[in-house]
């Protein structure tokens, strides 16, 4: 669906009363450009799951641009939960396996990116770097998108591990790579 400047800008200017507390009407281009790309994100968010048929029916009954704004928005406040609902149950038993880098950006970077991530002001923003690689690298997603994705990934990887004596699975990595940890 695409909206016009014109129905999209009324949106950030209620984002930017929030942001700046009411106290002032303007901010600096960087982050009226944020707040956009915010609006953008939700609007994403709502048109993401449509099936063909929905496609149809919302060409014939057009909602506004505020209204696909709030119910993304309300879908990402759905997948920040079910994401770290999904992790936490990751990571009652994750295992690092001595790998250093595997341990900080599970145990580390994933709880601050639930801590800092804001749905309001930058749900585009990833936050954190992802760093530990993934059976599938992560090209074309952000924010809890991006970070959905990860998690599903580590999870599977645990899974499969799991299956594996501990002692298996470090000798098997330092044969690959010696320094692993």
């Amino acid at each position: 669906m695409k909206y016009s400047m014109e129905e999209l800008v009324p949106i950030v200017a209620s984002l930017t009363e929030v942001y700046t507390s009411k106290e002032s009407t303007s901010v600096t281009y960087e982050q009226a450009r944020q707040l956009m790309e915010a609006v953008v994100y939700c609007i994403h968010q709502w048109e993401e799951d449509f099936t063909k048929n929905d496609r149809k029916w919302i060409q014939n009954h057009r909602l506004s641009a505020e209204e696909a704004y709030r119910i993304g928005r309300e879908k990402l406040i759905q997948k920040v939960k079910k994401t770290q609902a999904a992790y936490n149950k990751m990571a009652d038993d994750f295992r690092a396996y001595g790998n250093e880098n595997y341990y900080d950006t599970v145990t580390k970077a994933i709880p601050g990116f639930f801590k800092y991530y804001n749905v309001d002001f930058a749900p585009q923003s990833t936050i954190i770097t992802l760093d530990y690689p993934t059976i599938c690298p992560i090209t074309d997603s952000s924010g809890i998108d991006a970070v959905a994705q990860y998690v599903e990934y580590i999870t599977y990887e645990q899974r499969f591990m799991g299956k594996l004596p501990s002692g298996y699975v470090c000798d098997i990595l330092s044969e690959f790579q010696t320094d692993y940890r």
